[in-house]
């Protein structure tokens, strides 16, 4: 029998249930003369068969996916000790090069190899051949308990709302997971590292040199590892970013909302937000590559020695980063100003300058003072 890549196996199933689901919604709508004889819609009995027969074939492939090189390595240690001095220490090195070689990206160096790659593409293709005749078979089945399974009586919405329901969950799951395994991850390594260097001389030490030896022959075995510099160097950055962030934003902000036209506001606000979207990587390689060495070259100019990996260019880089962030909630705050108090700062004869000072001022006020929070509440609920 031909093995089917585990590809092309979800490539069938896909195309298996894109048919199901047209074979079951068509058997459900035909069984019936009226559409209240129904429990449930067509399009649920298809979706319900659609999720039979991709669901066990996608939990297949994940299951072989981590269970057949298990079972290839355990199939391959033996022969493997014959040729490896130490297998526990050079097992996955040696299932590397025999997978190379039988992928053909490496020479086999020697008739032993030769026939061990042999073995391992042996394997390979005993668990392929085993994954698509599972596969086929999980398939088959699958067709045929939606196909009698679709009824009119059958019902499908509340099968598919449940499943769809558990996938969510699942999802949402993963998410919290992943939170608390990051999580786990940094504090298991923290107290990992306070136990070497005492809390005290981490938050006030003065000096900040990681350099430690991997071996206690080698020389700078210590180091130090003061974060007082650490924390000066962020609070610098954030104060050189905040002076480029603050005013620019909060005067893009006053023009995209005051001043700007309906058109210009519709690309501009936009095109703005789109420096949110950028990974926080692609600004650090920015900063590196090009921003750095330009600050370096101007001071030269100017006659002034700056390095290249000084805190300004990395604060002109933030504040760039966090000026979508400033922008906005300045506009957001700007545009909440109801438009009776600006007609009436107006009408009283205040510029339209001091206007969108003062009520933009007041509305910040208002939006961040937690009375007036309190008294919106209560205003909120008052009959």
């Amino acid at each position: 029998m031909m093995p089917i890549r585990p590809q092309t196996l979800l490539v069938i199933a896909l195309t298996v249930g894109v048919l199901m689901y047209f074979v079951c919604s068509q058997r459900v709508s035909r069984r019936v003369v009226h559409r209240s004889e129904l429990h449930s819609m067509p399009v649920y009995h298809g979706l319900y068969a659609f999720l039979w027969l991709l669901m066990p074939i996608v939990l297949l492939l994940l299951l072989w996916s981590q269970a057949a090189p298990r079972w290839i390595a355990a199939q391959m240690t033996y022969e493997l000790a014959t040729v490896v001095p130490d297998a526990t220490a050079d097992l996955s090195l040696a299932l590397n090069e025999l997978r190379n070689i039988a992928a053909g990206d490496a020479i086999a160096t020697g008739d032993r190899q030769r026939q061990l790659a042999a073995q391992f593409t042996s394997l390979q293709r005993q668990a392929l051949d085993f994954t698509t005749i599972v596969g086929l078979l999980l398939m088959l089945i699958c067709a045929v308990y939606v196909f009698y399974r679709s009824t009119p009586q059958f019902h499908a919405r509340d099968a598919v709302e449940r499943y769809v329901s558990r996938g969510l969950f699942i999802a949402s799951s993963i998410a919290v997971l992943t939170t608390l395994g990051i999580v786990a991850s940094v504090l298991f390594e923290s107290v990992r590292f306070f136990t070497e260097v005492p809390v005290t001389d981490f938050l006030f030490g003065t000096e900040w040199r990681p350099q430690t030896a991997i071996r206690d022959d080698q020389i700078g075995s210590s180091g130090a590892f003061g974060a007082i510099p650490l924390f000066a160097g962020t609070a610098l950055i954030a104060t050189i970013a905040l002076a480029v962030a603050a005013p620019v934003g909060l005067m893009t902000a006053i023009y995209l909302s005051e001043y700007a036209r309906a058109d210009f506001r519709a690309v501009a606000k936009p095109v703005l937000e789109i420096l949110a979207g950028i990974p926080t990587v692609v600004y650090g390689f920015f900063a590196a590559i090009s921003v750095a060495p330009a600050i370096s070259q101007l001071g030269d100019v100017i006659g002034a020695n700056v390095a290249s990996e000084s805190a300004l260019a990395a604060g002109l880089v933030i504040g760039i980063m966090i000026l979508p962030l400033i922008s906005s909630l300045a506009d957001d705050a700007l545009t909440a100003v109801p438009a009776a108090m600006k007609d009436g700062s107006l009408a009283m004869g205040a510029t339209r300058s001091e206007t969108i000072r003062q009520c933009g001022w007041q509305q910040h006020c208002q939006v961040l003072s937690v009375g007036s929070c309190s008294r919106f509440l209560v205003l909120s609920v008052r009959p």
